[in-house]
């Protein structure tokens, strides 16, 4: 059985989410001239995207079903990051974006 709590993945944990908390992603969107639509395409991609890698980390029965929540999590939290970066870019607020947004 996987140990998640080894000190090995625990490393590897915090180091991941140290990288996703610590960076902003480059993007390339730019200025839109209608904003709040290319957002809110923006958005649905996004969702799509985490809902797609959720089903997949769901479809492993038991412990290994336990096993991919954290990846899950991780992955869920790039994709957000991204978007976060992408609609700040499509309002022309990327240099506006920082760590505490």
């Amino acid at each position: 059985m996987i140990n998640l709590l080894s000190p090995d993945n625990l490393s590897s944990i915090t180091h991941n989410l140290q990288q996703i908390i610590a960076t902003i992603p480059e993007t390339k969107e730019v200025e839109s001239d209608d904003p709040d639509a290319r957002a809110s395409q923006i958005a649905h991609l996004a969702a799509t995207k985490a809902a797609a890698s959720s089903a997949l980390a769901a479809l492993a029965p038991g412990p290994f079903g336990w096993a991919t929540i954290i990846p899950d999590l991780l992955n869920v939290w790039r994709i957000q990051r991204k978007m976060i970066s992408d609609i700040s870019a499509v309002y022309g607020q990327q240099e506006a974006l920082t760590f505490e947004t």
